[in-house]
C-alpha cells in the first residue's frame, strides 16, 4: 500500500491485489454503500492520517476508484466543497503532435504510466497533424508533469483548443485513445 498527498486537500492510495484481499475487497466489489467498503475506507483514512497528517474521516468526501495493475486499484479521496463537488477539477491537456509515430509514442507512454488517472483521451487528425486531448484529475502529480515535459513544446495553451479540435478535426479515437492505441500496438508486438 502506498499513500501520498495530492492537491494538499486529498490523498492518493495505491492498493495491490494483496492489499485489497487483506481488506476483504476487490476492485469490482468496492461500493460506498457496502459496510465492508466503509470499514476499509475508514481504516485507509486512519492510515493516511497517520502518514500524511490529513484528517478526512469526518469530512464529506469524493472517492474515486480506478483499476490498477494485477487486480489492484488506486483511490483518490478528497474533501467535497459545499456545492458537493470535489475541490479539484479535471484538467485538459492538448498536444499538437507532428506525426502518427509521435502520437503513438505519447499515447503508449501515458497509458503505461498514467492510464489509471486519465479520465478521457481522444486523438484527432487534421492537415497531417495529430491532436491528443487528455483529461485528468491529478494534473499536478510531479511524475505526470515530468513525463509530459518532453512533449511540452507540443502542448497547446488555450482554454478552447480541445473544443475547436473536437469540432473541426477528424476523429481517430474519440474515447480511450491512449488505452486503445496502447492495446493495439501491444497486440502487434506479440
Amino acid at each position: 500500500m502506498k499513500i501520498e498527498l495530492f492537491d494538499r486537500r486529498g490523498i492518493k492510495i495505491v492498493l495491490s491485489a494483496a492489499d485489497l484481499s487483506n481488506l476483504n475487497l476487490t476492485y469490482e466489489t468496492i461500493d460506498e454503500q457496502h459496510p465492508q467498503t466503509r470499514r476499509a475506507l475508514i481504516l485507509l483514512m486512519r492510515a493516511a492520517k497517520q502518514q500524511t497528517g490529513l484528517d478526512l474521516i469526518s469530512k464529506s468526501l469524493l472517492i474515486e476508484a480506478y483499476p490498477y495493475a494485477d487486480g489492484g486499484c488506486i483511490l483518490y479521496i478528497s474533501e467535497k466543497e459545499s456545492s458537493g463537488t470535489a475541490k479539484h477539477h479535471p484538467c485538459e491537456h492538448v498536444f499538437k503532435l507532428p506525426s502518427l509515430f509521435h502520437a503513438v509514442c505519447v499515447c503508449r507512454t501515458l497509458e503505461q504510466y498514467f492510464g489509471h488517472i486519465i479520465l478521457k483521451s481522444a486523438l484527432y487528425h487534421q492537415n497531417h497533424i495529430y491532436y491528443l486531448i487528455l483529461y485528468s484529475y491529478n494534473a499536478a502529480d510531479p511524475l505526470f508533469l515530468k513525463l509530459l515535459a518532453p512533449y511540452a513544446a507540443w502542448r497547446i495553451e488555450s482554454n478552447t483548443a480541445g473544443f475547436l479540435i473536437e469540432e473541426y478535426a477528424q476523429p481517430v479515437f474519440e474515447t480511450q485513445a491512449t488505452a486503445s492505441i496502447s492495446a493495439l500496438f501491444s497486440k502487434m508486438h506479440e
